[in-house]
């Protein structure tokens, strides 16, 4: 992107060239075809709690595709439980244990 700064003391306008890096999300349309009874029950109902019917089914999506997440953390929890190997060397009071922020 190529800008123009103006000095204004002397009245001197200079090219500047900045670079811009977006990190924001890009959203996608998509088209469903869904029953007009079903989609008012599910608006109905994401009105309930102050949502959109857009946002409930974008929030079913990221459930749905970290549930496989979800799956390895817990194979992996699992196959450490069955190793043994899981306890800790340190010797830790209680006061320790229990110790909040």
């Amino acid at each position: 992107m190529t800008g123009m700064a103006r000095d204004h003391s002397e009245g001197v306008v200079q090219k500047t060239n900045i670079t811009c890096l977006c990190t924001c999300p890009v959203y996608m349309n998509v088209t469903l075809s869904i029953d007009e009874r079903l989609v008012a029950e599910a608006r109905r109902l994401a009105a309930i709690p102050g949502t959109t019917l857009n946002q409930l089914i974008r929030g079913y999506l990221v459930t749905l595709t970290q549930t496989e997440d979800m799956q390895t953390v817990v194979s992996q929890l699992e196959a450490l439980w069955a190793s043994g190997n899981y306890l800790s060397d340190a010797d830790w009071t209680r006061d320790e244990l229990h110790e909040r922020p």
